[in-house]
Order: C-alpha cells, then structure tokens, then sequence
C-alpha cells in the first residue's frame, strides 16, 4: 500500500541507468515512441514548431507594444505575465520531448507529452483572458489615439490563442505507445 502512494522525485529516473561492463551508463528504463509513419511524423513536428514559434513571436510582440493598460494596469499585465510563462512552459516541453519521436525516454516523456495538453490549455485561457481584459479596459477608460495599439494587442492575443489551440489539438491526436522492452536494448 506504501509503495502505491510513493512521491517521485526530481532524481528518480537516475535509477533507470546502470553500468555496463566497458564502465558505460546505460539507459534501462521505459521507452515511447509515437505511433505514427515517418511522413505524418515529420508533418506533425513541423506544425507543431511552427505553432510554438508563432505563440513565442506573438506573446513576445505583445509585450513590446505600448498597448493601452499594458504600462500601468494590474489586470490587464497580470493575464500578460500568465501567458508569457505558460507559453515558456511550452516550448520548454517541446524542447524536452526532443526531435527524435522513435524512442523517448520515460522520464522526457512525462516532463512533455504527458504535460502538454495542460500547458497549452492554461496558455490558451491566459491568452483568451488577455484579450478580454484589454478590451475591458480600453472600453473603460478614454484613450484616443491609442486604438491602432490596442486592436494590434488583441489581434497578436488571437493569434498567440489559435496557435496554441493548434499546437494543442496537434498533440492531442498524436498516438503515442510504449516500447517492448525487448525493444529498449
């Protein structure tokens, strides 16, 4: 009953390796690979990173504009701030799941794909929140002049939230398996 409860640790997948004869380390535990043929394989990495790099460019861009309520209003920075980190999140997990889908250790599979379809949910809801709390506050308070800012914020908003939607629907059909372990030798 202990052992069902057990907390992982940071280091625990380090259990996973052990010493060969030469004095190498040798990865011994789980594997997954994505169950998909080389050529949709390929077209799913590619949208996937492109998706990851149009969130990056748009939360990024948002950020450098001098958006209505970007400079001094707590609502409308806070949503910001969510979505700058959850998309940071994100790529981190991509960069972590890899290049080679063939055979993903365990442990980088539970730090990416396992975690994915949260990261980017999370980002999508900051996203969907960041457009709402700037056209509260630009409908709220008077800012002439400062339209062009402000519908190019919730227009980089938009496209950071259907990116990330993509990028997540893209995950989410991914099929991923484990490895026999005869495989993993």
């Amino acid at each position: 009953m202990g052992e069902q409860h057990r907390k992982h640790s940071r280091r625990e997948h380090l259990n996973d390796f052990h010493l060969n004869v030469a004095g190498e380390y040798v990865y011994n535990g789980a594997l997954y690979a994505c169950r998909s043929n080389d050529a949709k394989q390929r077209r799913i990495k590619r949208a996937v990173w492109a998706m990851a790099a149009v969130l990056i460019a748009a939360v990024a861009a948002g950020g450098c504009i001098p958006a209505p309520g970007m400079q001094n209003c707590f609502y409308v920075l806070l949503p910001y701030l969510g979505e700058f980190l959850s998309a940071g999140s994100v790529v981190w997990a991509l960069a972590k799941l890899g290049t080679d889908w063939g055979a993903v250790r365990e442990y980088n599979y539970r730090k990416s794909v396992a975690v994915l379809p949260v990261r980017t949910a999370v980002t999508a809801v900051f996203s969907g929140l960041g457009i709402a709390c700037e056209l509260t506050f630009f409908f709220v308070n008077d800012h002439v002049g400062q339209t062009f800012f402000a519908l190019l914020y919730v227009l980089l908003k938009l496209t950071a939230l259907l990116s990330v939607l993509v990028l997540r629907a893209e995950i989410m059909h991914t099929e991923w398996g484990k490895l026999p372990k005869k495989d993993n030798s």
